[in-house]
């Protein structure tokens, strides 16, 4: 019995903590004091999958102090590390989208654009938001699946041009010649691997028009979102 009570008055201190903190962080005067705070509340309840979140939150609002220089790289990883803590322990769909997509936010911090795309695409799964759709879907647009740039071959008898692409094609199932145009027909003059398309079979001292049409798939489950 004092077991119990003794577990309940620890969650409840947990709650009021995590609750107080929630203002703290909702006024946007003093971020670090609601990290304080929050850390208080997970060190009282570990499992207060919301105060792990809010956790996380207050430490992407924090402005690094310009003095200490680590806390530019610092604040945004114990971020990641909060919103990842809180995603596993977890149960409900809504709270698990909400701890992926505080851990997109910090995973973007940190430039690590491809886990930060899959974490607010797998937050969007959990529940639908239309805040974390516009970040996704303009973080997909700038560091998804893309081309990236092209490089004529021209020293051999038949020149070619090889097309990059920012992940590896899928190959197998889908039929490159669908998404190529060359000159507005399309042609199955084409080779490449890994994250490289060519189309062969050119010649010295013409002109071509070449589309990458949109729906290209790549290996990783995106498509093309715009021709190129």
């Amino acid at each position: 019995v004092k077991t119990a009570i003794g577990a309940q008055a620890q969650g409840k201190k947990g709650r009021e903590t995590r609750l107080a903190a929630d203002k703290t962080l909702a006024s946007g005067t003093d971020p670090r004091a609601a990290m304080r705070q929050y850390m208080t509340a997970v060190t009282v309840d570990p499992n207060d999958v919301e105060a792990w979140t809010g956790l996380a939150r207050s430490l992407l609002a924090i402005k690094p102090d310009a003095n200490t220089g680590s806390e530019r790289y610092e604040l945004p990883m114990n971020a990641s590390a909060a919103a990842y803590i809180a995603y596993e322990r977890a149960r409900a769909p809504d709270a698990k989208a909400r701890a992926l997509a505080v851990l997109g936010e910090a995973l973007k911090r940190r430039s690590f654009w491809r886990p930060a795309i899959d974490a607010m695409r797998i937050s969007l799964a959990h529940a639908e938001n239309a805040e974390v759709r516009k970040s996704y879907e303009a973080l997909r647009n700038e560091h998804g699946f893309r081309m990236m740039d092209y490089k004529v071959e021209n020293e051999a008898a038949d020149p070619r041009l090889c097309i990059q692409f920012s992940e590896r094609l899928q190959r197998g199932t889908v039929d490159p010649a669908k998404f190529v145009a060359v000159d507005g027909r399309e042609t199955d003059n084409l080779s490449g691997e890994a994250r490289q398309l060519c189309v062969d079979g050119l010649a010295h001292g013409k002109r071509y028009e070449i589309t990458i049409r949109a729906g290209r798939p790549s290996e990783i489950g995106e498509t093309l979102l715009k021709p190129a």
